[in-house]
């Protein structure tokens, strides 16, 4: 029930001190007062609840109510009972600023706040030595500077909002972040090979304006999902690409929708597992060795072999190959190309249309992931 700023008593001058209020720590050693903590952390929420038009959310149940603890509060989980470790509000029409107070919370590790029509600043972000998990889809962000000062992010979600220009090199040096999503923005310029981010599991940056060859990413050991879809990527798929990942790993690898030539090289034979999505480049053929992969593509390649892949030249299919949920190459001889969505093997027309589709599905998919979290 006692505390001192380190733990003990050091002097005549600097004794230990009783908790005021009904919280008290049952240890001993502590160097601050729970109740002193959970008021501070009530003051920061106030805050942000003023700040963010917390009268006009959505649900706002338990705050500001000096009869219910914080942790009861609508959207906030909080560890062991004291501090808060979870804010979770997304689609719940906050507005406004967050202030930067917020990131003072010092056990935060979750803040989803996506699907909400405000002005989120990472300004004061270093301080948030804990967060773990940030969501900000469908916030209308339009910048990511000090994004870099979230040291120990694992989770960043930014998909859907107006961020443009090249992946800022802050994104870089998150050396714990698993997984980036980045989807249906307006980055433009390279894809970087994340090199330092030797944790990443999932990179998601479908739907954006980037125009390079492709990154062969064959340093990371643990990257699995690559969605680069809707760019305008162009070149060949690199023979070493994620060569050093466990090949008893299951792929996932959307490229669809750019502007790749060549073939689909053999190398990636070696997953035995993997769901590649390629439809609308500029492919020209696939290695014989892949059409044999029978778990590829849910077993859809086991099922039609190359055409569980993609269509050759001279058909097509809305989906770019056969599956067995009802899609069938159908004979077009104006196709040129392995993939196409459309008979007329217009890509670029073809690479656009599919592209609205897209961010269409990917907006419905946020807002149902956005339903399940509420």
């Amino acid at each position: 029930g006692e505390f001192n700023n380190v733990g003990r008593q050091t002097s005549a001058n600097d004794p230990c001190k009783a908790c005021p209020g009904a919280e008290n720590s049952p240890y001993y050693g502590m160097s601050e007062c729970a109740s002193l903590e959970k008021k501070r952390e009530r003051d920061i929420l106030q805050l942000f609840y003023s700040a963010t038009g917390g009268d006009g959310w959505k649900n706002n149940d338990g705050w500001l109510d000096d009869a219910i603890d914080i942790c009861s509060w609508y959207g906030i989980s909080c560890r062991d009972g004291q501090t808060v470790e979870s804010i979770i509000l997304g689609s719940n029409s906050l507005t406004g600023k967050p202030p930067r107070q917020l990131f003072g919370l010092k056990n935060l590790q979750n803040l989803w706040l996506y699907s909400n029509p405000m002005n989120f600043s990472f300004d004061g972000i270093a301080e948030a030595t804990s967060l773990k998990s940030l969501l900000l889809d469908s916030t209308r962000l339009d910048s990511l500077e000090g994004i870099g000062g979230a040291a120990n992010l694992v989770d960043l979600d930014v998909r859907f909002n107006n961020l443009a220009g090249k992946i800022p090199d802050e994104i870089l040096g998150l050396k714990h972040v698993e997984t980036l999503s980045f989807a249906d923005n307006g980055f433009t310029g390279t894809v970087p090979s994340f090199a330092q981010a030797t944790k990443l599991k999932t990179l998601r940056m479908g739907g954006n304006k980037l125009k390079d060859t492709i990154p062969s990413f064959a340093t990371s050991q643990l990257l699995t999902t690559v969605d680069l879809s809707d760019n305008d990527l162009f070149g060949t798929i690199p023979r070493d690409f994620l060569k050093k990942i466990d090949v008893s790993a299951t792929v996932f690898l959307d490229l669809s929708g750019n502007d790749l030539t060549g073939q689909v090289p053999k190398e990636l034979s070696r997953f035995d597992d993997m769901i590649i999505y390629l439809r609308d480049n500029r492919i020209e053929g696939i290695d014989p060795e892949l059409c044999e992969k029978s778990r590829w593509n849910g077993g859809d390649v086991g099922s039609f072999k190359c055409d569980g892949l993609l269509c050759p030249s001279g058909s097509f299919s809305p989906s770019g190959r056969t599956s067995r949920a009802g899609a069938t190459c159908e004979p077009c001889p104006k196709v040129q190309h392995f993939g196409s969505t459309s008979c007329d093997d217009k890509s670029g027309a073809t690479q656009q249309t599919w592209m609205g589709t897209s961010a269409v599905l990917s907006a419905i998919g946020g807002l149902v992931f956005a339903c399940l979290v509420i």
